[in-house]
C-alpha cells in the first residue's frame, strides 16, 4: 500500500479451519485509524489490526479475510496461519563436563522458572542453575553420581505458567 494512501476497511473475518476444511467463524475486532486507542490517527491511516475476542486455541489453523479500499482502489486479500503448540516439550541435553544445557520448547520461548530434584542421589551432589532462557544451563557439583542417580529437571513457562519436566542422567564423574 503506498505511503499516505488511506485504508477503509468493509470487513475482517478470521475462522477456525476444522480438520474437513470446514470453517468457525469467530469474533473479532477491528482497530482503525477511527479508532481512539490511536494517539494520532491522523499519522495512522493506511494500518489496521484486527483482535480475537476469544483465546486462539494452540496448534490450530485459521483463516483470516479481509476487504477494503486503499486510496479508493478495492482490496481484497485472506491468508491463513497456524497457532503454535501451547505446550511445553523437552527437546533434548547437551553436556561438557560438569556443565549442562537442558533445552526446552516453551510457548512463549523464555523460560520463567525452574526446579531441580535430585532423587537417587547422595545429599552431597548438587545442581547450580547458571543461566536461563529457551535453555537452562547447569552444573553439577559436589561427589561424584551413583547408579539411579536422576536430575529431574522442571521448567515453567515465562508467559502460560505450564511446565514441563525431563530426568537427565548425571555424568559419570
Amino acid at each position: 500500500m503506498p505511503a499516505g494512501s488511506v485504508l477503509a476497511v468493509t470487513s475482517f473475518t478470521l475462522n477456525a479451519v476444522g480438520a474437513t476444511g470446514a470453517l468457525t467463524s469467530l469474533p473479532v475486532k477491528l482497530l482503525d485509524r477511527t479508532d481512539s486507542i490511536f494517539l494520532q490517527p491522523q499519522v495512522i491511516t493506511n494500518w489496521a489490526f484486527m483482535v480475537p475476542l476469544v483465546p486462539l486455541q494452540p496448534s490450530t489453523t485459521y483463516e483470516a479475510s479481509f476487504t477494503g479500499t486503499s486510496g479508493g482502489v478495492a482490496l481484497t486479500r485472506t491468508w491463513r496461519f497456524t497457532t503454535r503448540n501451547n505446550v511445553p516439550a523437552a527437546a533434548g541435553v547437551s553436556r561438557t563436563g560438569r556443565l549442562v544445557r537442558a533445552n526446552f520448547e516453551m510457548p512463549s520461548r523464555a523460560i520463567g522458572s525452574a526446579s531441580f530434584l535430585l532423587p537417587g542421589c547422595p545429599a552431597s551432589y548438587t545442581v547450580t542453575a547458571v543461566g536461563l532462557t529457551h535453555a537452562l544451563v547447569f552444573t553439577e557439583t559436589g561427589t561424584p553420581a551413583v547408579a539411579g542417580c536422576t536430575i529431574r529437571v522442571t521448567a515453567v513457562d515465562a508467559l502460560t505458567g505450564a511446565s514441563v519436566s525431563q530426568d537427565i542422567q548425571p555424568a559419570s564423574l
